[in-house]
């Protein structure tokens, strides 16, 4: 039996004009101008341009403004519902959201990022993978996850680099698959295995400041009685847990991680 499916502003400061020049930071901190003794918190979102510069994307200050490639499925829910909360959200989906988008399809990706302009921030969520057991999953099989859910989160990371803020960041999803193989899975731990190979190459050559993350989520309670059945024995994970692994990455610092959510 075989089964194709988804899983998934300025701030004050005191005396004369000041010389600009360019902040890239992953953390909010504080900055002393060459031209003015005064302290300046550099907590402003990445892109907004004061006598400063650009300041860096601040974990406890301003909106962000975030795609999310995925939004309306089980785990893209999750990622709205926490971070719809804080920032400002362009909800993306294949046939729903804000914008509909094909993955695997990069002339979309390019129109789509055309189209939103800079960001703070990408999520993707979405992607396909071909389940099937191994003596009956055949080459077109893997092209379904090699081409959807890998090649299409590679390209939203290589495409959305010139439309990110400094200090931006992408965040991808893999899956517990990759870590913990199952019957019919070995489409989904080839690809999930593949991206945070990437996430992790990619990290340390990304300009400008920016970082990328990939989220590996366990199964969702909202998943099981859909997907259960491919995962017997497994403790199911709650909607507010994955939602604040993608927080953890969009808000947060580090880069090149794999944040697992078991």
């Amino acid at each position: 039996m075989s089964q194709q499916g988804s899983r998934f502003g300025e701030p004050p400061v005191k005396g004369g004009s000041l010389r600009r020049q360019t902040i890239y930071c992953l953390k909010p901190r504080l900055h002393r101008s060459d031209e003015d003794s005064t302290l300046v918190p550099n907590l402003l979102h990445a892109g907004a341009t004061t006598q400063l510069g650009r300041f860096c994307v601040s974990p406890t200050g301003g909106k962000m403004k975030l795609i999310i490639i995925g939004a309306n499925g089980t785990v893209g829910s999750a990622i709205s519902n926490e971070l719809g909360a804080r920032h400002e959200l362009i909800r993306v989906g294949k046939a729903s959201g804000d914008i509909q988008l094909d993955i695997s399809d990069s002339a979309q990706i390019r129109a789509l990022f055309a189209r939103t302009g800079k960001v703070d921030g990408v999520v993707v969520a979405a992607g396909s993978v071909h389940f099937a057991p191994l003596n009956e999953i055949e080459e077109q099989h893997f092209h379904i996850g090699l081409n959807s859910k890998l090649m299409g989160q590679v390209n939203v990371a290589q495409i959305a680099q010139a439309y990110l803020h400094d200090g931006g960041s992408i965040t991808l999803t893999s899956g517990i698959v990759g870590e913990v193989p199952i019957r019919s899975g070995v489409s989904a731990a080839m690809v999930n295995g593949a991206l945070e190979g990437f996430v992790r190459g990619a990290a340390i050559e990304l300009p400008r400041g920016l970082r990328i993350n990939v989220v590996s989520p366990g199964l969702l309670e909202a998943s099981v009685a859909a997907l259960g059945s491919f995962f017997p024995g497994f403790e199911a994970v709650s909607a507010k847990r994955v939602g604040l692994a993608y927080a953890k990455s969009v808000e947060g610092a580090q880069t090149g991680q794999v944040y697992t959510v078991r």
